[in-house]
């Protein structure tokens, strides 16, 4: 970049305009030919950042046409640590403040002192003074700004796909990073696309056939039921052996209401159609499927406690995962560069006849 003569005299030194300059093959001499690189180590990622970039130029019909070539690769291992910024929460935020001795309930529930040992403070005496001032910060129309803390930012993500089982079981995304995709497919689930039945060791088997070839270290099955076993050809027990075999652990939830509930049957023109049915879970058998996969069975009677049961699952399995990703971009140079070449072609065919150039 270089700041334009006109630039310099009309607009002066603050008002002044940049002046773009690209490689263009005229710039150059007959040939040439320009390569560089460069690398950059991040120490707490303990990776290269390689960067390089190559120029090939070339005239040709003396000077009268020219290719210009370029290309550059870069590939970034992106390691950061460093202070957050200074924000503000609220008394009972981020798990509150530390009670005082004798304030019930005790908070955090650590004992004698606030934090984990032996790094934890010793908990304020029990005053009024100290009471009142606890009741003050523990207000939740109180903000107060947060400290800045010490921070290593990180992106982790799991693969995770999508077995959809009735009477039958079948793949709806295989394992992926692609959250928005899984979602979609998540949404688009529809009574009555498979034959109607609960299936369980269809689904669990599809599922962990899926896992098999799988390069993560934690492989792992989460198997909603609302129902008992009644359809498919394997059984459910079976299933959870070639599980525990090729390392795939279970973790197994029962949804729904015990007795009788309103359940989906079909869809009509209006929306779904419901029946009271009678709703029995087989609780032993889930938890038999996740006792020998060494899992765990959770029972979900609503939104929230499902919610909830996924969060502690997300807590339990950790996993790292190296993905590639490829970003293609279009340039809309080639539509310019053929004009241009269809330009000096209709140049060197008129410069063969009788017209000539004007000086």
């Amino acid at each position: 970049m270089r700041k334009s003569s006109s630039a310099e005299v009309e607009e002066g030194s603050l008002g002044a305009t940049v002046d773009l300059q690209t490689g263009r093959p005229f710039s150059y001499g007959d040939f040439e030919l320009s390569v560089s690189g460069q690398a950059v180590w991040n120490d707490l990622s303990q990776k290269v950042t390689p960067r390089a970039a190559l120029l090939v130029s070339k005239t040709i019909l003396d000077g009268k046409l020219g290719f210009l070539v370029s290309a550059a690769y870069s590939r970034r291992n992106l390691f950061e640590e460093g202070f957050s910024s200074v924000r503000c929460d609220n008394g009972p935020s981020v798990g509150g403040f530390c009670s005082p001795t004798g304030v019930t309930p005790v908070v955090p529930n650590t004992g004698a002192i606030c934090g984990a040992a032996p790094t934890g403070t010793p908990r304020l005496p029990d005053t009024a003074a100290n009471r009142a001032a606890y009741a003050a910060a523990s207000n939740a129309a109180n903000f107060h700004p947060r400290l800045p803390r010490y921070g290593r930012l990180t992106h982790e993500q799991d693969r995770i796909g999508l077995v959809a089982f009735a009477g039958e079981a079948l793949t709806q995304v295989p394992l992926t990073f692609d959250y928005d995709v899984l979602e979609q497919a998540i949404l688009d689930l529809r009574i009555g696309a498979l034959e109607d039945g609960t299936a369980i060791g269809s689904g669990l088997a599809t599922a962990v056939n899926r896992l098999r070839a799988a390069p993560d270290t934690s492989k792992v099955v989460v198997l909603l039921s609302d129902g008992e076993n009644n359809r498919g050809r394997i059984d459910p027990r079976t299933a959870a052996a070639a599980a525990a075999s090729l390392g795939v652990k279970v973790y197994t939830i029962g949804v729904g209401t015990e007795g009788e509930a309103p359940i989906p049957t079909g869809r009509g023109v209006g929306g779904f159609r419901y029946e009271v049915l009678p709703v029995r879970i087989d609780e032993a058998l889930l938890t038999d499927i996740a006792a020998k996969t060494g899992g765990r069975y959770f029972r979900a009677r609503d939104a929230a406690a499902l919610a909830g049961i996924f969060g502690q699952i997300d807590r339990l399995e950790r996993t790292t995962s190296r993905v590639t990703r490829y970003t293609r971009r279009d340039e809309a140079t080639w539509p310019f560069a053929a004009a241009t070449l269809a330009c000096l072609a209709l140049e060197l065919a008129l410069s063969a006849t009788v017209l000539v150039r004007a000086p």
